[in-house]
């Protein structure tokens, strides 16, 4: 089966049980781009990661995070406008990006319908865990989304708050470069960063002896748009990779409800389904991709 016919079995199979949110302007930045699939490079990995037990089925709430400051910068200066310029080399405050100020209204809009609903679409009384990106963005999005209005939570609050640098967004601009696990443990700390390395970068380096996940050896070559930017984005093969290894993280959760708090790239390559800013989608892990769908921009 091809991935186009794949991701629209997954449009024909995918629950659309957000309709109360369809009024609502997500004000989100969208980027018209050719979209293809990469030949999978990985057959080791691959073979690897075969096993001969069955994954339970599992039920998943994907959120994507909501409008950030780099978002509401991109309106302005769109990332295939001419003579592009990455905003965080002149504003620093771009790096690892916040959410903006209309972002928070509108989350906090959603909790409260959240609050209200009867119906229990998205299954919120049945998570088990919630999983989001080390980037302030989601772990934001994920506290005011659920646990925003006193004494109220969506979800239980005791559930475990995970924090896992696989669900990290793709490094396109400096709104990827992420902080460092103190930092983050320090304005988070309900949440577990002990998949974050102490005092090294988890964010995409090509050629740093400080981050672990430098990929220097390979010789780097630029994928991006004819631009200005803060450092090199992460490679096609490398994204690829490192979404074979998301889809099997998540099927090796012992969870059978699970809530992933993520990013436009990251959802795009593991359900094939565009996420507009704060959408909720609810798939089962049988919807997730056999290899992951990376955009070529």
């Amino acid at each position: 089966m091809s991935n186009n016919e794949e991701i629209s079995n997954v449009n024909n199979r995918q629950r659309r049980s957000d309709s109360d949110f369809n009024s609502i302007d997500f004000n989100d930045v969208t980027t018209n781009s050719i979209t293809t699939a990469i030949p999978s490079t990985t057959a080791a990995i691959e073979k690897k990661a075969t096993t001969n037990v069955i994954p339970k089925v599992k039920t998943i709430l994907f959120v994507r995070h909501g409008v950030t400051d780099m978002n509401e910068r991109l309106k302005t200066s769109p990332w295939y406008s001419e003579s592009f310029v990455d905003a965080g080399l002149y504003d620093k405050t771009l790096y690892d990006t916040k959410l903006s100020i209309y972002g928070k209204q509108h989350i906090k809009k959603i909790h409260e319908k959240l609050k209200n609903d009867k119906s229990n679409d998205y299954h919120l009384d049945k998570i088990q865990v919630l999983i989001a990106s080390p980037l302030t963005r989601t772990l934001q999005t994920s506290e005011l989304l659920f646990f925003h209005t006193k004494n109220i939570n969506i979800l239980s609050s005791d559930i475990k708050k995970l924090s896992h640098p696989l669900f990290r967004e793709r490094l396109y601009l400096s709104s990827e470069v992420g902080r460092y696990k103190h930092e983050l443990e320090e304005e988070f700390p309900s949440w577990d960063f002990s998949y974050l390395p102490s005092n090294q970068k988890w964010w995409y380096c090509y050629d740093s002896a400080e981050g672990f996940l430098s990929s220097s050896s390979v010789p780097y070559i630029e994928w991006r748009p004819p631009g200005k930017y803060c450092c090199e984005g992460e490679p096609h093969d490398v994204f690829y990779n490192r979404m074979i290894e998301c889809k099997q993280y998540i099927l090796s959760r012992p969870e059978d409800y699970i809530c992933i708090v993520a990013h436009w790239g990251v959802l795009r390559a593991l359900t094939g389904l565009a996420f507009e800013n704060c959408e909720m989608k609810v798939l089962s892990s049988t919807d997730l991709l056999n290899e992951p769908f990376i955009d070529k921009h």
